[in-house]
């Protein structure tokens, strides 16, 4: 990654590096054939990839920067549009081979895109070599997909047409020489007809590909008729002369670019009514899926002709509208995919012009639907196909502008008047969605650049150019989404506070109108609430009557997401928005100049926050009860949507937690899915679920209630059991009990404040603190800790009484002994009971749980181990450029100044007076390469007062682990628990169990002795030496005993030990390895101490 990144940043630097890239590239185009594909093959693509890349995002920062972004490259550094040229033809016939690559295809059009943003001139042509006589042959598909994914990644360059511009090189065309010189806006006048053969049903990654062709090219090129501008205007070049020219066959490219769309959809649908595609008959009750193929064309169709109507003149969109109009009169298909392809064309064209198509459409459609709609036709369940036919055309008419819809409300309302009363199902649910488009139009308050765009290219000649607009724009808006949601205020009601503040809640501003718009209202009373009142009325009826009726429930679910979420758009279809936005960019995006698109995506997503009433409380609590629904539909519909009020309103739980614990409690009264359902409640969420919510008044009523939920003993109630234990051992976070800020950030917000003041245009909403006010805060803050740290040892000492209750079946138990060790804390004692519960399970039968104590009492341990104190040294001996700052060279290794730092057996304390003395350092690096800036060693053994404390002077825990230790029969069960191989192979030295000093075989040997060994660097000298005189015969026997197997973790124990303490501490212990490995033996054992001693040594 580096030396990609050295390649792109030193091309202008040493004029060499482009030369050895040019050889480099030259040897490797080879392995680009797609005939040498290998394992080298994705190395080599990802190398060209990233090196194109990086000299894109370097030319940008040189050219394309803002003045204001740092740093700037000087100018006698930056590349110039030869060495760019240079660095594009040593990289293009590698770039070419790779369109063809077997593997990551995707890489190959990247590789081109950025290619034709640096050097367009270069690789323009050299795609149209590759495009044009692609298109022409037939026998060679591959090479037609291929040419044509090129051709993708270069439209927007190929658009914006500079092949005359600046003094970069122009590359001819070598398959069609005579076609060199011409402007490359011509190119793509020109392949937007030759593509058009690639509409072909039979072969559809074809024409996929030509659908983003044909998409791009009409978003890019302005699709107006400018031939006659050659005669109105006397300032064009030939250049320009050449294109006004070429535009006069948009009338014929138009034309026969519908007539291709529409044999497309005579074809997938069998050319008659009685032919039914995949997605099936326009009668079905229910609808598959679409097909792949029946999705390309779909999307296709309705891309390309968006994109056509959005960007063309008066004059084209009519010829386009006639098209369709003529189709649509003379047609009838019954098929689903025909009808949705054509009601989407139908909406592309009231959108873009209403003027011209709203009143042809409508007075069609509706002159259809009357003869068809009879009185009988509203008592039937199933319509003829004809009938659903054109109601589906009429659904999307619906989606016109509001300004529209009340310019023909007539007609309109004639039109839902016809088809809303119908009691057909496929006809109900069309009809309410045109009627949700059509209260989505008239309420919501978007911008319109449909009209402005027309007005702008039906300008005469002499005033606008449309070939001289060389920026791409993409204009839209997606309004119809959810109904009138947008125009209606919050639910009303009573303002719940969700948790006590000083600070004040204000209104929240829902409805984004000008303020001269009424509020929308049902008789004077909010429209959220009046539809909670009757959907909560009929949620009560359906539980207590018709429970099984999952759907009517699902639709209650549905509603509430609606009343308490939407606002003009929900996360699904915002979701879906920003997608296309991320595609949009990536496709008419320029690497190199930047984003300069004018994409704009409308974005209503809003949370409401702490604004909480207490209609939104009588909500949740109806989701408690349908989340514990006895039909899992229903449940799982209702939590999803409980889990989102939950995550949109902090601690709004809190209100809802007893209804979902009272589901827990063991009872005649509970159902086995109430149950359930309560738990997931408490579990959906992962890091956000209730359970492991960082508030200890929440935990001590969730974590106990879990615990005691003995309800059954069948499978699915287990499994949810150890899911929630996995749940809250994978997903709680310690947080914090004791707070304080500290006045930095208090002086740091005073100055912040003080200058937004002053004339400037942002004044603060609220008045600084008082002291008075801030010394309060303080006083709530420590109260508030106070509590939390009762609440927190309540819920230590209620998970101890769980953890040892008789009671309760082995696996509560187990839940209760896994969520205590998740409380142990740095910043305050871990209960004594609960240590001494750990100590207790070490001898546990259970694997487990002995697993569980041995890590929580290892890091007991390891927090609460006495502070070893020390002491500021200044080293007698001094050495230059040692020190902090030190430069380079820096000697290294053995020195004069930290001869200190080492063992040396003349000098090894062999006195208390002489231990005392002798000066320990914590860190075994010192002084090998620097020393640090403040110099601190270990205090003398003797004034190590916390380490040396006699058996009396320890605390109650201490006291108990000494004497529980010392007990016979545990030290015994300890001793054999620790020693059993849990698994086959896995007889491994363990570092948490050498923190607990483990002693038995060979195994535990090397783990006591590490623990003793590392644990004891601070004793006094009266306890090493009967420690030394104790240890030493038995670690001798066991070395000269020892087995091949266990060599590595002896290896490992004296690894773990030299690797932080310091060597003098250790004098004895040396030595005795010394004695070992000069000590004659019959046996193995020289080599085995040999490789022991080594590996001490390398440590």
């Amino acid at each position: 990654m580096k030396s990609i990144f050295t390649f792109a940043y030193t091309l202008a630097v040493f004029l060499s590096i482009q030369n050895h890239l040019t050889r480099l590239f030259r040897s490797l185009e080879s392995y680009f054939h797609p005939s040498n594909y290998g394992h080298h093959s994705i190395t080599i693509l990802h190398f060209l990839l990233r090196l194109v890349n990086s000299v894109c995002s370097r030319l940008h920062k040189e050219r394309y920067q803002k003045p204001s972004c740092h740093p700037q490259v000087p100018a006698n550094l930056r590349l110039t549009n030869v060495q760019l040229d240079e660095f594009v033809e040593s990289v293009l016939p590698c770039a070419k081979l790779a369109l063809f690559a077997k593997y990551k295809m995707e890489y190959a059009p990247a590789i081109i895109r950025n290619l034709s943003q640096i050097a367009p001139r270069i690789v323009v042509p050299a795609v149209l070599d590759l495009v044009y006589p692609a298109l022409e042959t037939v026998v060679e598909p591959h090479r037609l997909v291929q040419s044509m994914n090129a051709l993708i990644a270069v439209c927007v360059t190929l658009v914006r047409d500079d092949s005359n511009l600046g003094s970069h090189k122009r590359a001819p065309l070598q398959t069609m020489e005579e076609l060199s010189d011409k402007p490359y806006r011509s190119h793509a006048i020109a392949l937007l007809n030759s593509v058009l053969p690639g509409l072909d049903a039979n072969d559809i990654s074809k024409m996929l590909l030509t659908f983003q062709i044909i998409n791009l090219l009409i978003t890019l090129v302005p699709i107006v008729d400018c031939s006659e501008a050659i005669h109105v205007r006397n300032d064009l070049t030939e250049e320009e002369q050449e294109v006004c020219s070429a535009t006069a066959n948009f009338e014929t490219i138009v034309q026969n670019l519908l007539d291709k769309m529409i044999e497309i959809i005579h074809v997938f649908t069998g050319g008659a009514p009685a032919v039914t595609t995949v997605q099936g008959s326009l009668g079905a009750k229910s609808q598959s899926k679409l097909s792949v193929e029946e999705t390309v064309i779909k999307r296709g169709i309705f891309s390309v002709f968006r994109a056509l109507l959005g960007n063309c003149s008066t004059s084209i969109y009519k010829i386009a509208i006639d098209k369709l109009y003529d189709f649509i009169s003379t047609n009838m298909y019954d098929s689903r995919l025909a009808a949705d392809t054509v009601s989407e064309m139908i909406f592309c064209a009231v959108r873009t012009n209403p003027q011209q198509s709203l009143d042809l459409f409508l007075d069609l459609i509706t002159e259809k639907l009357v003869p068809l709609i009879t009185e009988e036709s509203y008592e039937e369940e199933e319509l003829d196909s004809t009938v659903v036919w054109y109601i589906i055309l009429a659904s999307q008419l619906f989606r016109a502008s509001g300004m529209y819809i009340l310019s023909h409300k007539t007609k309109m309302l004639k039109l839902l008047r016809m088809i809303v009363p119908l009691t057909c199902r496929t006809a109900c649910e069309l009809s309410c969605n045109a009627l949700e488009c059509m209260l989505t139009g008239l309420t919501n308050i978007y911008t319109d650049s449909s009209e402005y765009r027309r007005e702008k290219l039906d300008q005469p000649f002499e005033k606008y150019l449309p070939i001289r607009n060389r920026n791409v724009e993409i204009f839209g808006n997606n309004i119809c989404l959810a109904g009138v949601s947008a125009a209606l205020p919050p639910l009303d009601g009573k303002l719940i506070p969700l948790i006590e503040s000083p600070v004040k809640v204000y209104p929240f501003q829902f409805v984004a109108a000008p303020s001269y718009v009424k509020e929308m209202t049902y008789k004077g009373t909010n429209v959220r609430d009046f539809v909670l009142k009757r959907v909560k009325s009929v949620a009560e009826y359906l539980v207590l009557n018709r429970e099984n009726d999952t759907k009517s429930l699902s639709a209650v679910c549905k509603i509430l997401h609606i009343l308490v979420f939407q606002r003009g758009i929900d996360r699904t279809k915002f979701d879906l928005q920003n997608q296309n936005y991320i595609l949009s960019k990536r496709i008419v995006g320029d690497t190199v100049q930047g984003n300069r698109a004018n994409i704009e995506l409308k974005r209503t997503l809003t949370r409401s926050g702490y604004y909480f009433t207490a209609q939104h409380l009588e909500i949740m609590k109806l989701l408690v009860r349908l989340g514990t629904s006895l039909y899992s539909a229903t449940r799982i519909d209702a939590q999803r949507i409980l889990d989102g009020c939950i995550q949109t309103f902090p601690y709004s739980y809190l209100l809802v937690l007893d209804d979902i614990l009272a589901f827990l409690k063991e009872s005649s009264d509970i159902s086995h899915e109430q149950f359930k359902g309560a738990l997931y409640m408490l579990l959906n969420g992962k890091r956000l679920a209730i359970c492991v919510r960082q508030n200890w008044s929440t935990l001590l009523r969730v974590w106990p209630a879990l615990i005691e939920a003995q309800h059954s003993e069948k499978p699915s109630v287990i499994g949810l059991l150890e899911l929630a234990q996995n749940t809250l051992v994978d997903n709680f976070e310690s947080f914090q009990i004791n707070f304080w800020l500290p006045d930095g950030p208090v002086v740091a917000a005073r100055e912040l404040y003080a200058a937004g003041g002053g004339e400037n245009i942002h004044q603060p909403a609220w008045a600084l603190p008082t002291d008075e006010e801030i010394e309060a805060a303080i006083e709530r803050e420590n109260i508030a800790c106070e509590e939390k740290q009762k609440l927190y040892y309540s819920l230590c000492d209620r998970l101890v009484a769980l953890s040892t209750d008789a009671n309760l079946h082995w696996r509560h138990v187990d839940m209760a002994q896994s969520l205590l060790s998740l409380l142990i804390r740095r910043d305050i004692p871990f209960p004594s009971d609960a240590v001494k519960l750990f100590i207790r399970l070490l001898v546990n039968d259970t694997v487990k749980t002995r697993r569980m104590a041995t890590g929580l009492i290892a890091a007991w341990l390891h927090i609460t181990k006495p502070k070893a104190v020390k002491i500021p040294f200044e080293n007698p001996i001094k050495e230059e450029n040692v020190g902090p700052g030190a430069e380079w060279p820096i000697k290294y290794g053995f020195r004069m100044d930290n001869l200190i730092t080492m063992y040396n057996k003349e000098k090894a304390p062999r006195t208390a007076k002489d231990w005392n003395a002798t000066v320990f350092f914590s860190k075994t690096h010192w002084g090998f390469y620097t020393w640090p800036k403040v110099l601190k060693v270990y205090a003398p053994a003797n004034e190590q007062k916390a380490i040396n404390r006699e058996l009396e002077e320890l605390n109650e825990t201490e006291r108990f682990i000494v004497e529980i230790f010392c007990d016979d029969e545990f030290a015994e069960k300890f001793r054999q628990y620790m020693s059993v191989e849990e698994k086959k192979g896995e007889e491994a030295f363990d570092a948490i169990a050498f923190g607990l000093f483990y002693e038995g075989d060979q195994r535990l040997a090397s783990e006591m002795v590490a623990g003793l060994l590392n644990g004891s660097k601070l004793w006094s000298f009266e306890k090493i030496s009967a420690m030394s005189n104790w240890l030493k015969p038995l670690i001798s026997s066991c070395l000269e005993t020892v087995k091949t197997e266990n060599v590595k973790n002896w290896g490992t124990a004296i690894a773990t030990v030299f690797g932080s303490a310091d060597p003098k501490a250790l004098s004895w212990f040396i030595e005795m390895l010394f004695e070992l490995c000069m000590k004659p033996t019959d046996n193995s054992f020289h080599a085995t101490t040999y490789e022991l001693f080594s590996l001490m040594l390398l440590v």
